[in-house]
């Protein structure tokens, strides 16, 4: 079994000097948290100004966590005016990069041949990509759920191989769930990520649906934060609004602790 995984993305939110004082106190509760370090990977994605200062932060305390970023250019460098270079982000210590969040689409009109290119550089910049996908309304149709997940994630990694595939981490996120006050029923979480863990094992072969580390995003909270992680196709949580409050994150790591030594 992989490390749980436990992490968070802020949006456009938090200050740098906010986003410092958030990861103090979480620095200073990792610090006699040894088995935090191996038993869960933790990672941090804030707003650009915060990547930074978050990983000299990081390296100054020796802590075990990863800072990303919330999307990157598909160009190392270039005129691409206002872009985030995925080399700069590399050169500068991030570890992470989200991709194809439903905001990005929806709001920034990316599609998913944009979203492939940054998934290869994301690749070649040696950078983890968390690669959003989800359905825009609850569906209980087994099939139509299938060629939804299927549509989408071969869209943006048709052009990776089962071992590239190990690097990637695949963020379901039901955007009917996203900024609600709770997240999606456990059951249909649950059928979600076993019909992705079909797509893979269908699409790349080598038991990679088996394999795949796939987490939770949508509403995810201190109260419903142990059962998703207890759930048997789930291996992680991808916090948004309830990680801005630093002990709340705590909670939830406590909580894949806790789950860690069951799974």
């Amino acid at each position: 079994m992989k490390k749980l995984i436990v992490g968070t993305s802020w949006k456009m939110r938090k200050t740098v000097e906010e986003g410092i004082k958030w990861l103090d106190v979480l620095s200073e509760y990792l610090k006699n948290m040894n088995e935090a370090a191996d038993n869960i990977e933790i990672f941090v994605i804030p707003s650009f100004l915060s990547i930074y200062p978050f990983v000299e932060k990081v390296k100054e305390n020796n802590l075990n966590i990863g800072i990303g970023a919330q999307n990157c250019c598909w160009e190392d460098e270039g005129a691409f005016t206002g872009e985030l270079s995925p080399m700069h982000l590399s050169a500068c210590g991030a570890k992470y990069v989200e991709l194809g969040h439903a905001e990005r689409i929806e709001i920034f009109g990316e599609n998913y041949e944009m979203i492939k290119k940054k998934m290869m550089a994301a690749k070649r910049n040696n950078l983890k990509a968390i690669l959003c996908i989800g359905e825009k309304e609850r569906n209980n149709n087994e099939n139509i759920k299938y060629n939804i997940f299927e549509n989408q994630i071969m869209a943006v990694t048709n052009q990776l191989n089962h071992q590239d595939l190990e690097k990637v981490i695949i963020a379901y996120e039901p955007i009917w769930a996203i900024g609600k006050e709770i997240s999606a029923p456990m059951d249909y979480i649950d059928n979600s990520l076993s019909c992705i863990r079909d797509v893979l094992n269908k699409n790349f072969g080598f038991s990679c649906g088996d394999v795949q580390r796939i987490i939770y995003g949508g509403s995810v909270f201190p109260e419903t934060a142990k059962q998703l992680l207890s759930l048997k196709n789930n291996t992680g949580i991808f916090v948004g609004r309830g990680a801005l409050n630093v002990n709340y994150f705590i909670q939830m790591i406590n909580w894949a602790l806790a789950v860690s030594e069951t799974k």
